[in-house]
Protein backbone atom coordinates (compact mmCIF):
# COMPACT_ATOMS: atom_id res chain seq x y z
CA UNK A 1 0.00 0.00 0.00
CA UNK A 2 2.75 1.98 0.96
CA UNK A 3 3.87 1.77 -3.10
CA UNK A 4 -0.04 2.80 -4.22
CA UNK A 5 0.64 5.80 -1.67
CA UNK A 6 3.70 7.03 -3.60
CA UNK A 7 2.29 6.39 -7.03
CA UNK A 8 -0.80 8.45 -5.95
CA UNK A 9 1.46 11.62 -4.75
CA UNK A 10 3.25 11.15 -7.61
CA UNK A 11 0.16 11.74 -10.32
CA UNK A 12 -1.73 14.46 -8.04
CA UNK A 13 2.00 16.39 -8.09
CA UNK A 14 2.12 15.75 -11.86
CA UNK A 15 -1.59 17.61 -12.08
CA UNK A 16 -1.16 20.59 -9.82
CA UNK A 17 2.66 21.36 -10.24
CA UNK A 18 3.75 19.58 -13.19
CA UNK A 19 6.04 18.23 -14.78
CA UNK A 20 3.98 15.17 -16.31
CA UNK A 21 0.55 15.82 -16.75
CA UNK A 22 0.76 15.03 -20.55
CA UNK A 23 2.40 12.88 -22.83
CA UNK A 24 6.23 13.58 -21.42
CA UNK A 25 8.04 13.94 -24.57
CA UNK A 26 10.98 13.75 -25.85
CA UNK A 27 11.29 13.05 -21.72
CA UNK A 28 9.32 14.55 -18.49
CA UNK A 29 11.93 17.18 -17.94
CA UNK A 30 11.00 18.64 -21.27
CA UNK A 31 7.29 18.19 -21.85
CA UNK A 32 5.20 18.98 -24.51
CA UNK A 33 1.69 20.90 -22.94
CA UNK A 34 -1.47 21.44 -25.57
CA UNK A 35 -2.78 24.69 -22.67
CA UNK A 36 -0.51 27.31 -21.21
CA UNK A 37 1.51 26.82 -17.80
CA UNK A 38 -0.74 29.39 -16.07
CA UNK A 39 -4.09 27.29 -16.62
CA UNK A 40 -2.84 23.93 -16.45
CA UNK A 41 -1.33 24.24 -13.34
CA UNK A 42 -2.22 25.57 -10.27
CA UNK A 43 0.74 25.46 -7.82
CA UNK A 44 4.47 26.83 -8.04
CA UNK A 45 3.75 29.51 -10.94
CA UNK A 46 6.13 32.38 -10.61
CA UNK A 47 5.59 35.93 -12.25
CA UNK A 48 8.09 37.75 -13.79
CA UNK A 49 7.83 41.16 -11.60
CA UNK A 50 6.07 44.32 -13.34
CA UNK A 51 4.36 41.62 -15.33
CA UNK A 52 1.26 43.46 -16.58
CA UNK A 53 -2.16 41.74 -17.29
CA UNK A 54 -5.13 42.18 -17.80
CA UNK A 55 -7.88 40.40 -15.52
CA UNK A 56 -11.49 39.32 -17.25
CA UNK A 57 -13.76 37.67 -15.25
CA UNK A 58 -10.88 36.59 -12.49
CA UNK A 59 -9.17 35.06 -15.52
CA UNK A 60 -5.15 35.98 -16.03
CA UNK A 61 -5.04 37.37 -19.97
CA UNK A 62 -1.67 38.29 -20.89
CA UNK A 63 -2.05 41.44 -22.45
CA UNK A 64 -1.28 41.64 -26.53
CA UNK A 65 2.68 42.58 -27.62
CA UNK A 66 3.20 45.97 -28.43
CA UNK A 67 3.21 46.98 -32.71
CA UNK A 68 6.72 47.01 -33.52
CA UNK A 69 7.79 44.63 -31.47
CA UNK A 70 10.28 41.72 -32.62
CA UNK A 71 10.61 38.23 -30.78
CA UNK A 72 13.79 36.43 -32.00
CA UNK A 73 12.70 33.28 -32.02
CA UNK A 74 9.92 34.49 -34.18
CA UNK A 75 11.76 36.55 -36.74
CA UNK A 76 14.54 33.78 -37.27
CA UNK A 77 11.70 31.56 -38.12
CA UNK A 78 10.56 33.77 -41.48
CA UNK A 79 13.75 31.73 -42.58
CA UNK A 80 12.91 28.30 -41.64
CA UNK A 81 9.28 27.06 -40.96
CA UNK A 82 10.10 24.24 -39.01
CA UNK A 83 11.66 26.57 -37.01
CA UNK A 84 8.53 28.90 -36.39
CA UNK A 85 6.31 29.07 -32.87
CA UNK A 86 3.56 27.01 -33.88
CA UNK A 87 0.75 29.26 -32.43
CA UNK A 88 -1.11 31.51 -34.12
CA UNK A 89 -3.26 32.49 -31.12
CA UNK A 90 -3.45 31.57 -27.57
CA UNK A 91 -7.12 30.73 -27.82
CA UNK A 92 -7.58 26.77 -26.62
CA UNK A 93 -9.34 24.75 -29.14
CA UNK A 94 -9.85 21.19 -28.81
CA UNK A 95 -13.03 18.95 -29.22
CA UNK A 96 -11.80 16.39 -27.03
CA UNK A 97 -11.28 19.01 -24.12
CA UNK A 98 -12.63 17.09 -20.87
CA UNK A 99 -15.38 19.18 -19.32
CA UNK A 100 -13.94 19.93 -15.89
CA UNK A 101 -15.74 21.38 -13.00
CA UNK A 102 -16.45 25.10 -13.35
CA UNK A 103 -16.21 25.84 -9.56
CA UNK A 104 -12.90 23.86 -9.05
CA UNK A 105 -11.63 26.05 -12.74
CA UNK A 106 -12.69 29.46 -10.71
CA UNK A 107 -10.60 28.24 -7.54
CA UNK A 108 -7.70 27.07 -9.20
CA UNK A 109 -7.58 30.24 -11.27
CA UNK A 110 -7.95 32.60 -8.35
CA UNK A 111 -5.15 30.82 -7.31
CA UNK A 112 -2.67 32.64 -9.15
CA UNK A 113 -4.32 35.82 -9.16
CA UNK A 114 -2.19 38.27 -7.60
CA UNK A 115 0.72 36.68 -9.99
CA UNK A 116 3.49 36.38 -7.94
CA UNK A 117 6.68 36.80 -8.45
CA UNK A 118 8.81 35.38 -5.18
CA UNK A 119 8.87 32.36 -3.01
CA UNK A 120 10.74 32.22 0.03
CA UNK A 121 12.43 29.34 2.50
CA UNK A 122 13.07 29.85 6.59
CA UNK A 123 15.51 27.66 8.56
CA UNK A 124 17.25 27.73 11.28
CA UNK A 125 21.01 27.03 11.52
CA UNK A 126 23.02 26.52 15.17
CA UNK A 127 26.37 27.87 15.40
CA UNK A 128 27.96 30.55 12.86
CA UNK A 129 26.74 30.59 9.46
CA UNK A 130 28.81 33.15 7.14
CA UNK A 131 28.96 30.82 4.19
CA UNK A 132 25.20 29.19 3.26
CA UNK A 133 25.86 26.98 0.03
CA UNK A 134 22.63 25.03 -1.88
CA UNK A 135 21.11 23.89 -5.57
CA UNK A 136 18.13 25.20 -6.95
CA UNK A 137 16.08 23.70 -10.36
CA UNK A 138 13.08 25.22 -11.76
CA UNK A 139 11.79 25.49 -15.02
CA UNK A 140 10.69 27.91 -17.70
CA UNK A 141 8.14 27.53 -20.70
CA UNK A 142 8.11 28.66 -24.03
CA UNK A 143 5.86 28.42 -27.57
CA UNK A 144 5.96 25.17 -28.54
CA UNK A 145 7.97 24.96 -32.35
CA UNK A 146 6.80 22.63 -35.46
CA UNK A 147 9.80 20.52 -34.25
CA UNK A 148 8.26 19.59 -30.88
CA UNK A 149 4.87 18.50 -32.20
CA UNK A 150 5.28 15.04 -31.53
CA UNK A 151 2.47 12.38 -29.82
CA UNK A 152 3.18 8.43 -29.10
CA UNK A 153 1.52 5.98 -31.65
CA UNK A 154 2.03 2.49 -32.31
CA UNK A 155 0.18 1.06 -35.54
CA UNK A 156 -0.36 -2.43 -36.26
CA UNK A 157 2.91 -2.81 -37.78
CA UNK A 158 5.21 0.32 -37.38
CA UNK A 159 7.66 -1.15 -39.89
CA UNK A 160 5.77 -0.59 -42.69
CA UNK A 161 3.44 1.87 -41.40
CA UNK A 162 2.57 4.85 -43.70
CA UNK A 163 0.09 8.15 -42.90
CA UNK A 164 -2.95 7.82 -44.76
CA UNK A 165 -2.27 10.08 -48.00
CA UNK A 166 -5.23 12.74 -46.58
CA UNK A 167 -3.18 13.35 -43.35
CA UNK A 168 0.70 12.98 -44.94
CA UNK A 169 0.95 16.76 -46.07
CA UNK A 170 0.43 17.31 -41.81
CA UNK A 171 2.04 14.40 -40.22
CA UNK A 172 4.64 11.86 -40.30
CA UNK A 173 4.96 8.35 -38.37
CA UNK A 174 8.66 7.80 -37.17
CA UNK A 175 9.06 4.19 -36.49
CA UNK A 176 12.10 5.40 -34.49
CA UNK A 177 10.59 6.86 -31.44
CA UNK A 178 7.33 5.32 -32.06
CA UNK A 179 5.60 8.75 -32.72
CA UNK A 180 3.39 11.17 -34.97
CA UNK A 181 4.83 14.24 -35.78
CA UNK A 182 3.64 17.56 -37.23
CA UNK A 183 4.85 18.69 -40.39
CA UNK A 184 2.97 22.08 -40.52
CA UNK A 185 0.31 24.34 -38.77
CA UNK A 186 -2.97 22.48 -39.05
CA UNK A 187 -6.22 23.80 -37.85
CA UNK A 188 -9.54 22.50 -37.12
CA UNK A 189 -11.55 23.64 -40.07
CA UNK A 190 -8.65 21.22 -41.89
CA UNK A 191 -8.97 18.36 -39.39
CA UNK A 192 -12.73 18.76 -39.71
CA UNK A 193 -12.70 19.07 -43.81
CA UNK A 194 -10.27 15.96 -43.62
CA UNK A 195 -12.35 13.48 -41.67
CA UNK A 196 -15.81 14.67 -42.59
CA UNK A 197 -14.82 13.04 -46.15
CA UNK A 198 -14.87 9.75 -44.43
CA UNK A 199 -12.04 8.64 -46.45
CA UNK A 200 -9.57 7.36 -43.69
CA UNK A 201 -9.26 3.58 -42.97
CA UNK A 202 -12.05 2.59 -40.22
CA UNK A 203 -9.86 0.97 -37.70
CA UNK A 204 -7.69 4.38 -37.57
CA UNK A 205 -10.47 6.67 -37.99
CA UNK A 206 -10.88 7.78 -34.19
CA UNK A 207 -7.45 7.50 -32.96
CA UNK A 208 -5.79 9.83 -35.49
CA UNK A 209 -8.75 12.06 -35.46
CA UNK A 210 -7.56 12.86 -31.64
CA UNK A 211 -4.02 13.30 -32.77
CA UNK A 212 -4.85 15.66 -35.23
CA UNK A 213 -6.86 17.76 -32.85
CA UNK A 214 -4.19 17.28 -30.50
CA UNK A 215 -1.85 19.15 -32.86
CA UNK A 216 -4.90 22.13 -33.05
CA UNK A 217 -4.54 22.54 -29.69
CA UNK A 218 -0.44 22.47 -29.84
CA UNK A 219 -0.28 25.07 -32.50
CA UNK A 220 -3.10 27.29 -30.54
CA UNK A 221 -1.28 26.76 -27.05
CA UNK A 222 1.80 24.44 -27.26
CA UNK A 223 4.24 24.98 -24.81
CA UNK A 224 7.64 23.14 -24.12
CA UNK A 225 8.84 23.17 -20.52
CA UNK A 226 13.03 23.88 -20.44
CA UNK A 227 14.61 23.33 -17.24
CA UNK A 228 16.96 24.59 -15.58
CA UNK A 229 19.40 23.64 -12.30
CA UNK A 230 22.17 25.64 -10.15
CA UNK A 231 24.02 23.27 -8.90
CA UNK A 232 25.54 24.88 -6.23
CA UNK A 233 24.96 28.81 -5.15
CA UNK A 234 27.01 30.58 -2.62
CA UNK A 235 25.24 33.18 0.26
CA UNK A 236 28.34 34.93 2.07
CA UNK A 237 26.91 36.85 4.78
CA UNK A 238 30.66 37.82 5.43
CA UNK A 239 29.91 41.32 4.76
CA UNK A 240 26.35 42.50 5.52
CA UNK A 241 23.12 40.25 6.65
CA UNK A 242 21.29 41.14 3.52
CA UNK A 243 23.01 39.47 0.08
CA UNK A 244 22.15 40.25 -3.40
CA UNK A 245 25.36 38.98 -5.06
CA UNK A 246 25.41 39.56 -8.99
CA UNK A 247 26.49 35.66 -9.27
CA UNK A 248 22.79 35.17 -8.25
CA UNK A 249 21.04 37.01 -10.80
CA UNK A 250 19.89 35.71 -13.89
CA UNK A 251 20.09 32.58 -13.17
CA UNK A 252 20.61 30.05 -16.02
CA UNK A 253 20.31 33.08 -17.87
CA UNK A 254 16.60 33.61 -16.44
CA UNK A 255 15.01 36.03 -14.64
CA UNK A 256 15.43 34.58 -11.96
CA UNK A 257 17.62 35.43 -8.66
CA UNK A 258 18.44 34.42 -5.08
CA UNK A 259 18.38 36.96 -1.97
CA UNK A 260 18.67 36.29 1.37
CA UNK A 261 18.36 37.78 4.71
CA UNK A 262 20.27 36.67 8.04
CA UNK A 263 18.86 37.49 11.09
CA UNK A 264 20.67 36.25 14.26
CA UNK A 265 18.93 34.63 17.20
CA UNK A 266 20.00 33.86 20.74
Amino acid sequence: MIDAREEYIKIIKSELLGPGSEFSLPDIEHELISSTPTSRYSVGILFPQGNQMNQDNDETVPLPEAEGSTDKEESDAEADNQTEPVQESRKHVSEFDETADENLDEEIGMSMQYMPSSMGITFLIKGNADIIKGKVTFATYRKALITDCAIPYTPADPEHYAVPSELAHKMSFDKNTGTMKLLTQIKAKEVRDIFEKDTIPENEYQILKQIAYRFVDYCNAGYVRVPHEISEFILDFSKGEYVDAESNRELDGTCAKIVALRTKVS
